[in-house]
């Protein structure tokens, strides 16, 4: 998806090995692939936002598994997000 300029690669991650992949090396692939700003997964319920990885990756976890979710915002042109607690 695309909003305020910045490309977001939105994705359930099963089909990503998200599970397997300690690193996630396969959905930073696809999303670099698809010159993604931001790339957000789940799957997993583990929450995760590592904006030190290319592209930066989130993960918001599970409101019922971790408690958490996640924003994401973009402000002048630039993309923030975090994982939250309920």
């Amino acid at each position: 998806i695309e909003a305020s300029g910045k490309r977001i690669f939105l994705t359930h991650g099963h089909g990503y090995a998200v599970k397997f992949d300690s690193d996630y090396y396969t959905i930073k692939n696809k999303g670099a692939e698809l010159s993604a700003d931001l790339v957000v997964f789940g799957h997993t319920h583990v929450p995760v936002c590592d904006f030190s990885q290319n592209p930066p990756i989130l993960n918001p976890g599970s409101i019922k598994h971790t408690g958490t979710y996640a924003v994401i915002e973009i402000e002048d042109g630039k993309l923030k997000a975090c994982v939250c607690n309920i």
